[in-house]
């Protein structure tokens, strides 16, 4: 496979650094972002609960409703459309649903 350069303002230091030099060479402000990160993934989990209806979801019931009913009315498919054949959506559908849950 042919090198590939890639164009940065700063020098390279390292293509392919060991994630124990990455974490040796972390900076205080990686940390925070870090942390944050921690903290805002609950919360990102929190808003897919209600779409699998494990918290109230009115607001988002109603919302779901219009969206596919106005795609419904301008004859478009509800979900989008797909290169895929049947068994192959199938597949992916298996794999996608409850995937934040497979962990």
């Amino acid at each position: 496979m042919p090198v590939q350069i890639a164009e940065a303002p700063y020098p390279l230091i390292d293509s392919d650094p060991h994630a124990s030099r990455v974490v040796r060479y972390m900076r205080p402000s990686d940390y925070a972002v870090m942390a944050g990160g921690t903290a805002a993934a609950p919360a990102m989990l929190w808003a897919v609960v209600r779409f699998w209806g494990w918290a109230e979801n009115s607001r988002e019931q109603k919302r779901d409703f219009e969206e596919l009913s106005k795609r419904a009315k301008d004859g478009k498919p509800l979900y989008g459309e797909s290169d895929l054949d049947a068994h192959l959506q199938g597949v992916a559908h298996r794999n996608s649903a409850f995937s934040q849950l497979k962990f």
